[in-house]
């Protein structure tokens, strides 16, 4: 187990207590908005392997970037051999891997999607299928938020996640200029296919307004968020032993 890590709960998945900071609290603030768009993608599609989910996932922030300037889900995707990843939801994914943070707790989608892991008997790799777990709960989400789902799903749903991994590839796509600025195709034929370079997915609107609209969303958030680890952090140090 690597410097940092401990196993918690019963076998079932190791949690990381990883450092705090932004993008662990990011992620864990908004575990409820992820796992519900995973349902809606899960439960519309009915078959929905890992693969497929992680593109859907970043095609939906990317258009939600270039309509209104601010993503849905606030996930931070990296440049890997097969297109974007965010490593929080991979690892859970492929490995029942969860991450936690203090104020947020653990931020398991297993209360969204079902996660389904079974060996491909002709290639022997690894497979990872979602399904729906309970109904989609649309409170978090503003109407244009929701048919920006509906339109991922009707573009996009019938593609494979193979076909989706090309598409993420295409040349000037985030990825791919990505890759170009810090020299990865050299790393990914040497074997590294999952180095940590992020994906800079606002470097199209800079300078315009949606810009802004990202900046000021962006601050909103952190501020609730640290409001939110604060009050937890001043609520723990005041309760009794």
């Amino acid at each position: 187990m690597n410097r940092g890590e401990s196993s918690a709960g019963s076998g079932r998945f190791r949690i990381i207590n990883t450092p705090q900071n932004l993008a662990l609290m990011f992620r864990a603030a908004n575990n409820e908005k992820i796992g519900n768009v995973l349902r809606y993608f899960a439960a519309q599609l009915g078959y929905l392997p890992s693969m497929k989910a992680i593109k859907l996932l970043f095609f939906l922030d990317q258009a939600a970037i270039q309509e209104r300037g601010v993503p849905i889900t606030w996930l931070e995707y990296k440049a890997w051999r097969f297109g974007p990843v965010p490593p929080s939801i991979w690892l859970e994914f492929r490995h029942g891997v969860v991450c936690s943070d203090s104020t947020f707790g653990n931020c398991s989608l297993e209360r969204f999607v079902h996660i389904q892991r079974f060996e491909n008997e002709e290639s022997g790799n690894i497979e990872v299928t979602l399904t729906p777990n309970g109904e989609f709960d649309d409170s978090e989400f503003s109407m244009s938020e929701i048919r920006l789902m509906q339109r991922v799903i009707e573009h996009y749903g019938s593609m494979s996640g193979y076909q989706l991994s090309q598409l993420s590839h295409q040349a000037d796509s985030p990825w791919a200029k990505a890759v170009q600025m810090h020299q990865l195709e050299a790393r990914f034929a040497m074997g590294d296919s999952t180095p940590d370079v992020l994906i800079d997915l606002v470097a199209e609107i800079a300078g315009d307004s949606r810009f802004d609209a990202y900046l000021a969303a962006k601050e909103a958030l952190e501020t609730q968020t640290h409001i939110r680890h604060f009050a937890h952090k001043y609520g723990q140090s005041d309760s009794p032993n």
